[in-house]
Parts: structure tokens; C-alpha cells; sequence
């Protein structure tokens, strides 16, 4: 039986899609926010649209303390943002700072001590919890070309064949 997750109604606002924000949550820029439904937004965590466009899948959770920033340029006038998209299925761990322009299905971001994996490609997160991609190829393959996997055609920073 999958173990119930109890929380405090008076500390969340429940929007008509679903969504479940926090009312200890920091959203900068809300207007410039897109979640698209039944999606949580955990207390203390800060989600700066103010500096770019920000969108959210479905089934997604932010928990306590994240930050969720939209990726910058440095450019010789300034600094340019980008808008962010989040796809549906992602779960951004408890003190994570995420600065990306997307973020794909079914990923988990935080400094969890066991790798997950989802079909070829494993998650983990390093200390620093910056996201770490392997992707494990078998032993008949050739090895992986830098950057992008031979077997899956996904980027990924570290290739190991089995």
C-alpha cells in the first residue's frame, strides 16, 4: 500500500487545475508563471519568472527551500534571459538550485544518494547538486561519442560501457 502524504490545507492555496502552492513560497513575476495542473509547490521555495517566462508541467514537485531560475546569457550590454520549461513528471528536490532552459519528463533533481534509472539513462545528482547523467551502454556497442550516447542519441556527460 503506497504510504499517504499528509499536509497542512491552511498552508497551501489549491488552484482550479490542481496545483497546490504554499503560501511560504516565493513566486516572483507569478504572471510570467505557467503550471499546468495538479503540481506542488513546496514552502520556501522561490520560483523567479520576474527575470524570464516560467512553465511547469503536470505532476510536478518543488519542495522546500528550491530555487527555480530561467537560464541567463552574459552579453557585453548585460545579462539576457531565457524562458524555462519543465516538462511533466519531475520531482525537484529539498535545497536544489535548478538554472535550465529545459528540464525533460520523469526527472528527479536533488542530491538523492542512490541513482535512479529510467531505461538506459540513470540520474544522479553530485553533492553540489548539480545533475550528473549516465548513460549505460552494453559491451557490443561502440563506446559513446562526447557528449551524446551511440545507443540512446541522449546527451549525456558521462558514457560507461557494461
Amino acid at each position: 500500500m503506497e504510504k499517504q502524504i499528509l499536509y497542512d490545507a491552511n498552508e497551501y492555496i489549491e488552484t482550479a487545475s490542481g496545483n497546490k502552492v504554499s503560501r511560504l513560497s516565493v513566486l516572483c513575476g507569478s504572471m510570467n508563471v505557467v503550471i499546468n495542473g495538479t503540481s506542488i509547490v513546496q514552502g520556501e521555495s522561490i520560483i523567479r519568472a520576474d527575470l524570464g517566462n516560467i512553465r511547469i508541467g503536470r505532476y510536478c514537485i518543488i519542495s522546500k527551500r528550491a530555487v527555480v531560475r530561467p537560464p541567463y546569457k552574459r552579453l557585453r550590454g548585460g545579462i539576457s534571459f531565457f524562458p524555462m520549461q519543465v516538462d511533466d513528471y519531475v520531482m525537484i528536490g529539498e535545497g536544489s538550485v535548478v538554472n535550465a532552459a529545459k528540464i525533460g519528463s520523469y526527472v528527479r533533481i536533488g542530491n538523492d544518494p542512490q541513482p535512479r534509472t529510467h531505461g538506459r539513462m540513470r540520474l544522479a545528482a553530485s553533492l553540489m547538486l548539480r545533475v550528473l547523467f549516465v548513460c549505460v551502454a552494453p559491451a557490443s556497442s561502440p563506446s559513446c561519442l562526447p557528449g551524446l550516447c551511440s545507443i540512446c542519441s541522449r546527451v549525456a556527460l558521462v558514457c560507461l560501457d557494461t
